[in-house]
């Protein structure tokens, strides 16, 4: 745990250290040797959002400092925080702070802003209950549904996503109707992403090899071979704590090598996007 830790560390090192150059998640990833999609994974589980929201709160926090500490000017500290205009700096900055860069500058009042996580507070958050999966071998499954391509994970998008192939339901032939899937992956052939650091999220459901497929979705082949197989049990809107201790602390320990670029959700009878008593899989794939 301690290695995986100091790799997060060194990654959010990395961010500090450059906070207000153009950085991108190849290279914050690399800096904490992982590979960028494993690590918007390990990352966005562990500190609850994702890298690119940390990368802004990091910015507008030390603009803030340097508006209380220094005579910079506000224009050339916008620039400076990767926005096109003061007012765009500004609109971000009262959401974060409830108040305008000038209100803050006149007030010279010491606010507590956000800083960058010691090693011992990352490996603090990491550490957690142990979970277990159940290791079990998976045919090949031909899944279609409805993708989007997403810069940022938005709750609502997902949502209107869910509907979406919820409506088309109609159309397809399941093999299972009992059990549909969340796919994310880091790009498809057939969806446009125009965001550099996003990823594609597939909502379906497994069919037949013979199936046409409908106008307007799109497939995805899940590979056979072994899948570590945990159950996330509670509110959809706590699975965040279940990810963390997948991806922060059994992954690390556990020694298995996982094949990069997936991240696979199954809902079956037990789910309930509404309910606390529900329950849904998590599936990583692994190597033999």
């Amino acid at each position: 745990m301690s290695d995986h830790g100091f790799r997060v560390f060194k990654a959010i090192t990395y961010i500090d250290q450059n906070l207000f150059a153009q950085i991108d998640l190849e290279s914050i990833a690399s800096a904490g040797a992982f590979s960028p999609f494993h690590f918007h994974r390990v990352f966005t589980s562990l500190m609850g959002m994702t890298v690119n929201e940390y990368v802004r709160k990091r910015r507008l926090s030390e603009a803030a400092r340097r508006l209380i500490d220094t005579d910079q000017d506000i224009l050339d500290l916008a620039l400076e925080c990767q926005y096109e205009s003061q007012e765009a700096f500004t609109r971000a900055f009262k959401k974060a702070y409830d108040m305008a860069p000038g209100q803050l500058r006149k007030m010279k009042k010491s606010m507590e802003v956000s800083r960058s996580l010691t090693l011992d507070e990352i490996n603090a958050l990491i550490k957690g209950d142990a979970v277990k999966p159940e290791v079990i071998k998976q045919k090949a499954k031909r899944l279609v549904g409805i993708a989007k391509a997403y810069g940022d994970y938005d709750f609502q998008e997902a949502h209107d996503q869910w509907d979406q192939f919820a409506a088309r339901w109609s159309e397809l032939k399941p093999t299972d109707e009992n059990i549909v899937y969340g796919i994310r992956l880091p790009s498809h052939p057939l969806v446009n992403n125009p965001a550099k650091n996003g990823y594609v999220y597939l909502a379906g459901i497994e069919v037949g090899q013979d199936f046409a497929l409908p106008t307007g979705m799109t497939e995805v082949i899940l590979p056979a071979g072994n899948y570590a197989k945990f159950t996330h049990k509670g509110h959809l809107a706590d699975s965040g704590d279940t990810a963390r201790k997948i991806w922060n602390v059994w992954m690390p320990e556990s020694g298995l090598k996982i094949l990069d670029g997936l991240s696979i959700e199954a809902y079956g009878p037990k789910f309930d996007r509404e309910s606390a008593n529900s329950e849904f899989d998590i599936l990583v794939p692994i190597h033999d």
